[in-house]
């Protein structure tokens, strides 16, 4: 039975095209359809996904792409990655984490990775920099 439902499915023919096609951030959730933590991953990010339309989430399946795997450094199922596209090509990894987390870690784990850094006077003082 096939339970991916909501989150577009990547392979390593169109992984760079997808990425090239969009400057929003890409959550990658690289599974197996054999691994049951992976089964319960899915139904979290699909739910969390409909909180962030400025993220594309999509699934790799690791043993139909297993190059995009390596190349990710994925060894352990789930593995989530957070892209964010570069002008030219490729992708900078803003974060990454591997097994079953809840929601609330998923949804903290976006926000931080998006939200600007604060510059040193703003985590001393709390203030903006002067311009």
């Amino acid at each position: 039975m096939d339970y991916i439902t909501v989150m577009k499915l990547l392979t390593e023919s169109n992984f760079d095209a997808f990425l090239a096609d969009g400057d929003a951030p890409v959550l990658v959730d690289f599974f197996a359809t054999w691994c049951g933590p992976c089964k319960v991953l899915t139904p979290v990010l699909e739910s969390i996904s409909e909180e962030f339309p400025q993220v594309r989430f999509v699934k790799v399946d690791v043993d139909a792409s297993p190059r995009l795997a390596a190349a990710f450094g994925v060894r352990s199922m789930p593995t989530v990655v957070l892209l964010r596209p570069e002008e030219g090509g490729g992708a900078k990894t803003l974060h990454s984490a591997i097994g079953v987390k809840p929601a609330h870690y998923w949804r903290a784990m976006i926000t931080e990775s998006l939200a600007p850094k604060k510059s040193l006077l703003q985590r001393l003082f709390g203030k903006k920099e002067a311009q």
